[in-house]
């Protein structure tokens, strides 16, 4: 899949993490590599922030959408 991701862009090692704040709301997020040759991301935030996953959000569109 292409990057079509812009703006800001970090390069971490296996363990490190950064933080996230928005509106006075605070977010660590740390990144480790599986041994599969993944990459696990860990949100580390208050209980009411929503965090999701670009691919299960197009398959949601794709859901949505009638086939033709």
């Amino acid at each position: 899949m292409k990057n079509r991701l812009k703006g800001l862009a970090l390069t971490l090692s296996d363990g490190e993490r950064f933080l996230v704040a928005i509106h006075g709301m605070e977010c660590w997020v740390g990144v480790s590599k599986l041994p599969n040759g993944k990459t696990r991301v860990v949100v580390d935030a208050p209980r009411n922030v929503k965090v999701l996953r670009e691919q299960l959000v197009l398959l949601q569109e794709a859901n949505r959408c009638p086939q033709l």
